[in-house]
């Protein structure tokens, strides 16, 4: 039994005693004298002396050095070809949370280390520890993204346990593999393999492995979709971890039961079980669950539109990773800063925290990491309206994916183009990416990516006015989200429906659907939703021509905006309103209100945003005839338009300045710029396309009349 008293403390990390580790290691440094030769005494009395008067310094927050005396011994007793109390060095448990040395470094991310470790051990002692080497390899080279290698490893520990006949080797390294296909997105075969660790366990009693498979199987189950089975097995996991009294898996359990209800859009039930695994792992010591924790917190308060309490949690979630060195974590938490001010609209923040998540991803070999964080910076960049960052992030995350045989992130990445194309107006493209990424999840039997290619595909269709697959698409999603219980989703393709009514002038049909999505926003408290619901609402009585409830629905839109300090959904509002004005003719309240959206824009550095602004400054000085002035807000807006390469945006304001030009009777330039107008619509396809044709037709006419 190693003992802690008298131990010496680093941070968090509690190492045993140096007088329990020679006991264990069986070593009396009074015996030293006899073993000969003289070079192996010395390896010896290295080993001794690392592990009795090596102290790392308090000020050092770095947890290779606080156990650096213990790596240092490993190694002199591989250079002797003791490696059975080298293994027992591995083996030494460390405190808090009474994990092994070597998973211990693994938690702190330190993966290289790990290798070298299991290498040196590998094929040194017996198949049992090879067993052991061999999972620990997979393990640190999936948690790399290096999933080929890791299955190679893990395949090579399974046989070794089969010729062994030992059952639960086999089991853990059945598990691992299982793991390593739900990171690749084969989870059809996770599935499989967790099945096979389960029965092992069942078969010989081993309960907390029991556990650990079901706790896997719903992490699987979650993966695809499937967010009910998914909470079975998580329920089960947590019903024996209370039963054995094993409070890390009771809190892994809890966790993962706050990340399937989060799935499900139901994000203050995942509040409540990220609470008690927080408070689990507050009271067991475990400062990395701790963490887990409260970056999922921050994730789900994020979700809620309650981004300054998703702030505080995840700079807590940051602070723990630092302060343990787990380096994974850290790069974790760094990203979900990043997603948190993406969503305030705070896209400099945004970038800065994902550059940062970036660069640990890449120090320490994290393959997956490196290709959702640049994922993560491609939406960013699409926000702001820079299309082509926007396209090479997602074409090197697509590229990573693809290479890691990653079929989960490979489908993202895709969808992700997808929406970068449609931003630029390149519909085909937009399609074509959104119809791989479908298919992508469809085969790999992820209902919620199926569901999000879906919906994206149906709002491609809508902008091109192809209205019944718009439809079809969006009715397909609602199914989806139905079957698998996605709340959040529900709403989402509930909204969709309701735009492409309006936009097929079926206002009782959209208003209806505006309703349905906002309640269910509202149901499950998604204030970022529910804001977007009433924004929704208010175009559709704009477009009836009820400016009073069009405008009070654009504003408590904009007053939640404010209220979650959503500055991007706050622009949106703002321009809207300027729209609804613009309608009424109260032209002076319509140019205030775009003024500020502009502002706005311009704050967060939206581009997109301040070319839509602008784009209106300009429509609404050319219904009040200030023709002059209307040309210079709408060539401010066909710059950044062009600039950005957002081809849709760029033909309606060629349009706008089409007929300022031509009220001013410059008919050659009205012509000029209606042809490009014209160029673009007929390109894209779009339904405005029979209004600019009938604006050509007007200067045509006036051309004539002035010939005469």
């Amino acid at each position: 039994m190693v003992n802690t008293e008298n131990n010496n403390t680093q941070g968090r990390v509690v190492l045993p005693s140096a007088d329990s580790i020679l006991e264990l290691l069986e070593l009396d440094p009074d015996a030293l004298k006899s073993i000969e030769p003289r070079s192996e005494r010395r390896q010896y009395r290295a080993v001794i002396n690392w592990l009795t008067k090596y102290k790392c310094s308090q000020g050092i927050n770095d947890n290779l050095e606080i156990v650096k005396g213990y790596l240092e011994s490993f190694y002199h007793l591989g250079e002797v070809g003791d490696w059975e109390r080298a293994s027992q060095i591995l083996s030494i448990k460390l405190a808090p949370i009474s994990e092994e040395l070597h998973n211990q470094l693994r938690i702190w991310s330190y993966y290289n280390e790990c290798i070298n470790l299991y290498n040196r051990l590998l094929s040194k002692l017996d198949p049992y520890w090879d067993s052991i080497c061999l999972d620990g390899l997979g393990i640190a080279y999936r948690s790399l993204g290096e999933y080929n290698k890791a299955i190679d490893y893990h395949q090579d520990s399974w046989q070794i346990a089969k010729e062994i006949e030992n059952r639960f080797r086999e089991g853990i390294a059945l598990g691992n593999l299982g793991l390593v296909y739900d990171s690749l997105g084969e989870y059809s075969q996770a599935i499989n393999y967790q099945n096979q660790s389960l029965q092992i366990s069942r078969e010989f009693g081993d309960r907390s492995g029991e556990a650990t498979s079901l706790g896997n199987l719903g992490f699987a189950y979650d993966s695809l979709g499937e967010y009910q089975k998914a909470i079975e097995y998580h329920q089960q996991h947590l019903q024996i971890a209370k039963e054995i009294g094993n409070r890390s898996g009771e809190g892994i359990a809890l966790g993962n039961l706050g990340n399937a209800y989060h799935s499900l859009g139901e994000y203050q039930k995942a509040i409540e079980y990220h609470q008690q695994h927080l408070q689990i792992a507050k009271e067991i010591g475990n400062r990395d669950g701790e963490g887990n924790a409260l970056g999922n917190l921050g994730s789900a308060h994020r979700c809620l539109g309650e981004y300054n309490k998703a702030i505080d949690y995840q700079q807590q979630s940051l602070k723990i990773a630092r302060e343990i060195g787990n380096r994974f974590g850290e790069g974790n938490a760094l990203g979900n800063l990043g997603i948190a001010y993406y969503s305030l609209g705070e896209y400099d923040k945004a970038i800065d925290y994902q550059q940062q998540s970036l660069k640990i991803a890449k120090e320490i070999g994290n393959r997956s990491g490196e290709g959702n964080t640049l994922e993560n910076l491609g939406l960013v960049y699409d926000s702001l309206g820079e299309y082509d960052k926007a396209i090479d992030c997602q074409q090197q995350s697509l590229k990573i994916a693809r290479e890691i045989g990653n079929r989960f992130g490979e489908g993202n990445a895709l969808g992700n183009l997808g929406i970068a194309y449609y931003s630029l107006g390149e519909y085909d493209k937009a399609i074509d990416y959104q119809q791989q990424s479908l298919k992508i999840a469809r085969e790999i039997g992820n209902r919620s990516g199926e569901g999000n290619a879906l919906g994206n595909l149906g709002i491609v269709y809508d902008s091109i006015g192809e209205y019944d697959k718009a439809i079809d698409c969006h009715q397909q999603y609602l199914q989806i989200a139905k079957e698998i219980g996605n709340r959040s989703g529900e709403s989402i393709a509930l909204g969709n429906l309701g735009i492409v009514y309006d936009s097929l002038g079926e206002h009782d049909k959209a208003i209806d659907y505006q309703q349905q999505s906002l309640k269910i926003a509202r149901e499950i408290s998604n204030r970022y939703g529910e804001g977007n619901a009433l924004e929704n609402l208010g175009l559709v009585y704009d477009s009836l021509g009820e400016y009073d409830k069009a405008i009070d629905y654009q504003q408590q839109s904009l007053k939640i905006a404010r209220e979650i300090s959503n500055r991007y959904g706050e622009g949106n509002a703002l321009g809207s309103l300027g729209l609804v004005y613009d309608s009424l003719g109260e032209y002076d309240k319509a140019i205030d209100y775009h003024q500020q959206h502009l502002q706005i824009a311009k704050e967060i550095s939206n581009r997109s945003g301040e070319g839509i602004a602008l784009a209106n400054l300009g429509a609404t000085l050319l219904n009040l005839e200030k023709y002059t002035e209307s040309l210079g807000y709408s060539q401010s807006a066909l710059e950044i338009s062009q600039k950005i390469g957002e081809r849709y945006g760029q033909a309606m304001v060629l349009q706008n300045i089409a007929e300022a030009h031509q009220h001013l009777g410059n008919l050659d330039a009205a012509r000029q710029y209606c042809d490009e107008a014209l160029v673009i619509f007929t390109e894209l396809g779009v339904p405005e396309l029979k209004e600019c044709q009938e604006l050509l037709q007007t200067i045509q006419n006036s051309k004539v009349k002035s010939q005469k």
